[in-house]
Parts: C-alpha cells; sequence; structure tokens
C-alpha cells in the first residue's frame, strides 16, 4: 500500500507542479536562453500591441534592453498599437526612432522590400486561434518574403487561447484562398502559431529557413487564463478573451447582412438587423436546447459600422460552458433559423462579385446547402472525414503534446 501511495505521489505532484506554473513565452526563453540567436544581427521584428513577455515588457523594448539591433519594425492588420480598425489601411511611423512599416493592404510590398536590409526576422504575434483572423495569413507571406530574401524567420511562441477547443470547420479549399483564409485548415485549427508555420512551410512547399523558440510549460489543454499570462486586446472589436470564443462562429454571420455587434461594446455577442424580432428570435434559438450557450432577446444600437445608428433587434448569446464550445456549429444555426424565419429579408453579402461568407468559410458549398434548406447538422457532419484528415496530417507539427 505504502509503495502504491508513494507511486502515486511521484505521478501527481510533477504533473501538478508543470500544470501550476506560469506558462514562459516564446518571447521570455529567446531573451533568458537562447539571445544568441539574434546577438550582433541586424533585425527586423513583426510585432503588435499584446507581443509582450509574461513580465508585461514589449518584446522590442526587452531586445534593446539585451543589446539587440532592431534595424525595421513591421506590423499585421490593426496596427503597431492595435487600434486600427479591420481593414484599414495603415501609415508608416516610428517606435523610438526605430521605422514601422505596415504588412497590410497596399504599402505591403514596399514594406517587404525593407527584409533586404535585415539579417533575420522576428515574426511575435498574438493570434487567436480562428483561421480568418489574418494574422496567420501575414505569417504565410513572411515565409514567402523570407524565403525570397534569403532570411531566417525566428518565431516566438505564444499560445493559442482556444486550442482546448474542438477542431471545427471546414477545411479550406484552395480555390476559395484568400487573405481571410490562406492555407488549407479548418476554422478553427487548434495550433499555436509555431505549429501553424512549421505545417505551412512544409504542407505548402514553402521551405523557408525557420526557428520555433518554444513556450515552457504550455499545455494545449488548458484554459489561456491558466497560462497566469495577461491578455490584451490584439484588435478593436476582440475586447477580452471571451470574445475569442464566440468569434470563429459569429465571424461568420457577419458576412451577411447581419450586425454582429461591432459598434456596440459586445462585439460577437450580439446578432441582429432591424427586421429582426427579438422575442421571436429567442424563442425559435433556445429551442434548438443548446448546451453552450443561451440566446437573450436584444435591441442594440451600432455607434459604427454596419446599421450605424439604426436600432437593431436580435440576441446577446451568454455563454454557459466555455470548455465545449461549439461557435462554428452556433453561427451556422443563428444564419439558418434567422434565414428561415425573415427569407425575404436575409441576405448574403458580396464584394467584388463573391460571397464573403464563402471566403471565409473556405468553400461555397456550406452557403449553398443552406439555401437549399439542408439541415444544419448535416452540414456539419459532411466535413467529418476532411478533419480527420487534417488531424491526422496536424500530429506531425505539434510542438505541445
Amino acid at each position: 500500500m505504502k509503495l502504491l501511495t508513494f507511486i502515486f505521489l511521484l505521478i501527481l505532484f510533477p504533473a501538478a507542479a508543470y500544470c501550476g506554473s506560469k506558462v514562459k513565452l516564446g518571447v521570455d526563453v529567446l531573451i533568458a536562453e537562447e539571445f544568441e540567436l539574434i546577438k550582433g544581427k541586424n533585425i527586423g521584428i513583426i510585432t503588435h500591441y499584446p507581443s509582450i513577455s509574461s513580465t508585461m515588457e514589449r518584446d522590442v523594448d526587452l531586445i534593446l534592453k539585451k543589446g539587440g539591433n532592431i534595424k525595421a519594425i513591421f506590423v499585421p492588420e490593426h496596427g503597431l498599437w492595435g487600434a486600427e480598425t479591420a481593414g484599414s489601411d495603415l501609415n508608416e511611423e516610428f517606435y523610438k526612432e526605430i521605422p514601422v512599416f505596415p504588412l497590410y493592404k497596399t504599402k505591403k510590398e514596399n514594406s517587404f522590400s525593407h527584409f533586404k536590409e535585415c539579417d533575420m526576422i522576428i515574426y511575435h504575434l498574438q493570434d487567436i486561434g480562428t483561421r480568418f483572423y489574418t494574422y496567420i495569413s501575414t505569417l504565410y507571406e513572411v515565409l514567402n518574403e523570407a524565403k525570397k530574401y534569403g532570411k531566417k524567420v525566428i518565431i516566438l511562441d505564444r499560445p493559442n487561447p482556444i486550442s482546448f477547443l474542438k477542431i471545427q470547420g471546414k477545411v479550406l479549399e484552395p480555390k476559395f484562398s484568400s487573405f481571410i483564409g490562406i492555407a488549407p485548415i479548418p476554422i478553427i485549427h487548434g495550433m499555436t502559431v509555431g505549429e501553424i508555420a512549421s505545417y505551412m512551410n512544409k504542407e505548402l512547399g514553402i521551405n523557408s529557413d525557420i526557428k520555433i523558440v518554444k513556450m515552457r510549460h504550455y499545455n494545449r489543454r488548458r484554459d489561456y487564463f491558466e497560462t497566469k499570462n495577461i491578455w490584451l486586446n490584439t484588435s478593436p472589436n476582440i475586447p477580452s478573451v471571451d470574445t475569442i470564443f464566440l468569434y470563429p462562429g459569429i465571424g461568420l454571420v457577419g458576412e451577411t447582412n447581419l450586425s454582429v455587434g461591432i459598434g456596440t461594446t459586445r462585439p460577437f455577442e450580439f446578432v441582429g438587423a432591424p427586421y429582426i424580432d427579438p422575442l421571436k428570435l429567442e424563442g425559435a434559438l433556445n429551442l434548438l436546447k443548446f448546451s453552450d450557450v443561451y440566446f437573450k432577446a436584444a435591441y442594440f444600437i451600432p455607434a459604427h459600422g454596419k446599421y450605424k445608428s439604426i436600432r437593431c433587434g436580435g440576441v446577446q448569446i451568454i455563454i454557459l460552458n466555455r470548455l465545449h464550445l461549439k461557435p462554428v456549429k452556433i453561427g451556422l444555426y443563428l444564419i439558418s433559423t434567422i434565414k428561415k424565419l425573415y427569407p425575404d429579408d436575409f441576405k448574403w453579402e458580396e464584394k467584388n462579385g463573391k460571397y464573403q461568407f464563402d471566403l471565409a468559410m473556405g468553400s461555397d458549398a456550406v452557403r449553398k446547402a443552406i439555401d437549399e434548406g439542408t439541415k444544419t447538422g448535416e452540414i456539419i457532419k459532411s466535413w467529418d472525414k476532411e478533419l480527420y484528415e487534417f488531424k491526422r496530417i496536424r500530429q506531425k507539427y505539434l510542438l505541445y503534446r
């Protein structure tokens, strides 16, 4: 009995220590253990507002303090401070006399040309684990441009805040590739940026010279808060970690003529439009008996964006069980339910002759199936085979078991 108790304690306490340890981020490891990688080099760094260490210091400041030479700063959508609205063109600026170049929209081609002035490139962005959030598209372009200029890319890994959720959503079909969906992965892929970099570098044949600085004590099955690191907004409409859990599904809803609460204090928690009766929608959605969310009738008035200054009827989505949330499923049921209730009012959004929903979903099959009245459960079930295949391939690139 004593032997069994000893073995149990031997197993339990290292595991407990591991689970309770604060996660050391890739930037922490670079500064404390692997600074020789960049010492004496001219560095270009892709960074933004949430790119902080576990002690809440900016990556650029830490590297400069350690004696590193940052030649150029490059920033993704939303800019260096995360303050620019989605789709905004960015201006060049300076941070502590270091030039800042945008890797988004019209100026990015010129910005990438400054890679030639650097010995190596550091990529250090906080992603949110959703395929159509554009930071991994920027990563894809960085890997390609670094290969073109013969530069090594060092990826400072960070937690995927929704890595513990079940992998969800259709795998992107190559013909629907765009900047809001660059790689053949599901909407929720469950990988860190380091793992995504390895996946894209190999599976998409980029073959850039990359080095991933791994985190310490990271467990992909745990909530972001359990990393004991502070969360900073990744963009204006992602004000909290809670927003991230709904975004993969409600972001899809936003590619229709429905408002998803952008312009309110609850983006991606509200869904509605001027033509919707909130109580009618609340009743129809709660009849579906979701165990992970509850739909509460609401009115809201966006201060900007879609339906600016117009009162919208709809629902607020209340998360009941974050650990087992299925946001893609929720998003599709919202669309199909509203389309049935308001067939003459609901519309898919088009831009430049393309349905934006198709680009976000990674296929036109889902939109067509909804239009044909296919049951939402059947649509989701149809992805099983491709998700199984993705999981099989994904295993080769997972850095944290």
